[in-house]
């Protein structure tokens, strides 16, 4: 894990810290990442950040209890696996698997942009530091999808301008690494951020006919740490998986 030096700013930011599907503590707004407007509340309320936090251990605690590195939910077929992820040291285990929409939003996807019928989600942690999930949505028709598709592209290449918005003091690095070779319009993108803590994010967009998935990787660290190869790996499978 990268120290950073921390100013006055990025102190202030520590209150409006959010925990995102599962996954290790962001160093992100959620009014700068798009993020629902009930986990914008939450991470605006200091008072209430000692009672989501004890709430969010208490659930990790339980999920550690639940679930081992490489188990899986027998539920909702089509989703990812935790070997289907880049490898990581400690191994991946699922924290959460269900149908609809995730509870907390997806990074730098605004409220009301995937359709929630039909909707299938899973999520994965591995370590304190590590994150990832998946979401699978069903559009009316191939030509939904792919309009969908486009609508995603824009909100996550618009996400490092809304960071800078809402955290002046704030870092942020963007990437478009390009395709990865499956489906329709896919494509992937990095976001390093730093405030008082250094954070990567990958986030593929893909297709098949009339579904779309989004898969999002995250831990502390910098451009330099994305598993590039690899992520696109997990999209081709993400991608494969999808079933009409």
């Amino acid at each position: 894990m990268t120290a950073v030096k921390t100013t006055p700013a990025a102190r202030r930011g520590r209150g409006r810290r959010v925990r995102l599907a599962g996954t290790a503590l962001l160093g992100l707004t959620a009014a700068a990442l798009c993020l629902p407007q009930a986990a914008q509340a939450a991470a605006g309320a200091t008072s209430a950040e000692g009672v989501a936090t004890a709430k969010a251990a208490g659930a990790a605690n339980a999920t550690a209890a639940a679930w081992q590195p490489g188990a899986v939910s027998p539920r909702l077929p089509g989703l990812l696996k935790p070997n289907d992820l880049p490898p990581h040291p400690d191994g991946w285990f699922v924290t959460e698997t269900g149908k609809g929409l995730q509870p907390h939003g997806e990074l730098c996807v605004p409220d009301g942009t995937l359709p929630k019928a039909g909707a299938m989600y899973r999520t994965f942690q591995s370590g304190l530091d590590a994150g990832a999930s998946q979401t699978v949505v069903k559009a009316k028709n191939a030509t939904a999808a792919a309009k969908l598709v486009r609508e995603l592209r824009t909100a996550v290449e618009g996400c490092p301008a809304r960071f800078k918005k809402e955290v002046p003091d704030g870092k942020v690095r963007f990437r478009d690494l390009g395709d990865f070779g499956a489906g329709k319009d896919g494509r992937v993108y990095a976001m390093a951020t730093e405030t008082w803590v250094q954070d990567i994010n990958v986030i593929g967009i893909g297709r098949k006919d009339d579904r779309v998935t989004i898969v999002r990787w995250g831990q502390m660290g910098r451009m330099k740490d994305v598993p590039q190869a690899e992520f696109k790996k997990t999209m081709r499978t993400a991608v494969n998986k999808l079933v009409r």
